[in-house]
């Protein structure tokens, strides 16, 4: 598209779709082709209704809420003084204090992406007299790989190895002295290996950060393979898995879908475990189509959900004709999951009826 940028014009506006009245919007305009981006934040004081906001849009923001900070908007120590989950040390107990700007979304018509106008809104937003030097902005999804360029540009760090880049206006700070070799090493390393062993103080600590994911997806301490029967950690019933779910949500929408330190969803570690129940449970929920999608994680393959419950169903099928000599087929139950997930995935799928009849005809 033959355009010229520099007949593009940034202007602040009055946000149309309800956001609250701390808020900022700025358009960029073309005369000739009118509105090509627009550019949203939200500016909080550590008060009732940025918590009301991070419920409301916990799918986006729920590293920020349970990986960064802890109820009360402090800081979590990982972040400022744990070797791995602090990532590259540039952020630290400043975030426990001064006012907070929320990225909220970034969107560039199709044909001007990558052309300079993310970075001529950005600009214009860090430029706005609200940048008090205490001030640090945040970025939730609107992160995705194609906009980091920009953010970074700019002296966007990302918090630890948590999804969220944040900025500081104080060019003292240290995420402004961070190279950007070092911020690339941290997106190629971001998830933890698996621990080998699981002592009860970390399966506690585990429990209570992510709580669907370690019900669904066990950890396995290795210490304890060749271990005695009753001296094996509980597996949780499919029943108590989905009360996990139901009580995760009701203490914080967040936790049905924040990333473990493996970079697990709940999505996806109830996918990989098969586990029907709570998958459906997750599901009712509203589990957005990018997390179910998602391969931003360690795990086999950098599968999606979708996959990796399709890979556990085939397992349990191939297990049984193994051990039990039998060969069986899916369960109702299951296919009505996996045709849920493809669903809620934005996925073309024929009818329940066909799609379960399609899917019987595999026996193993």
């Amino acid at each position: 598209m033959a355009a010229s940028l520099s007949d593009v014009q940034i202007a602040r506006e009055t946000p149309s779709d309800g956001l609250q009245e701390d808020s900022i919007q700025l358009v960029a305009k073309h005369p000739q082709h009118g509105l090509i981006g627009k550019l949203q934040a939200l500016i909080f004081s550590r008060s009732p209704a940025l918590q009301a906001f991070l419920k409301e849009n916990s799918h986006q923001w729920a590293d920020f809420v349970l990986r960064i900070f802890d109820p009360n908007m402090n800081v979590n120590p990982m972040i400022v003084g744990d070797p791995h989950h602090s990532g590259t040390g540039c952020w630290g107990n400043e975030m426990s204090v001064g006012p907070i700007v929320l990225l909220h979304d970034l969107e560039i018509v199709t044909e001007f992406a990558n052309k300079g106008v993310e970075y001529a809104l950005l600009k214009e937003l860090l430029s706005l007299s609200i940048m008090t030097l205490d001030t640090i902005v945040y970025s939730g999804d609107v992160a995705r790989p194609q906009a980091r360029p920009y953010l970074r540009v700019f002296g966007f760090r990302r918090v630890g190895r948590t999804a969220i880049f944040a900025y500081s206006p104080n060019h003292a700070h240290p995420s402004r002295s961070v190279p950007l070799s070092a911020e690339i090493a941290i997106d190629q390393d971001r998830f933890a290996p698996k621990p080998w062993a699981f002592p009860p103080a970390v399966m506690a600590a585990l429990r209570q950060r992510f709580p669907v994911q370690t019900a669904a997806d066990p950890p396995f301490d290795r210490t304890l393979a060749m271990a005695p029967a009753h001296m094996q950690p509980h597996v949780p019933t499919p029943a108590e898995v989905v009360a996990v779910v139901h009580d995760a949500y009701a203490r914080h929408p967040a936790f049905i879908h924040v990333q473990d330190d493996q970079g697990f969803t709940p999505v996806y570690a109830a996918a990989i475990g098969g586990a029907v129940p709570a998958l459906r449970a997750l599901l009712e929920y509203g589990i957005p189509a990018e997390e179910i999608l998602s391969r931003d994680h360690n795990g086999e393959e950098h599968m999606n959900a979708i996959e990796a419950f399709d890979r556990a169903m085939m397992d349990k099928r191939l297990e049984t004709q193994i051990w039990e000599r039998r060969k069986t087929t899916y369960s109702d139950e299951e296919l009505m999951v996996s045709y849920m997930l493809r669903q809620a995935a934005g996925q073309e799928v024929p009818s329940l009826e066909k799609f379960m009849s399609d899917a019987q005809r595999v026996h193993y």
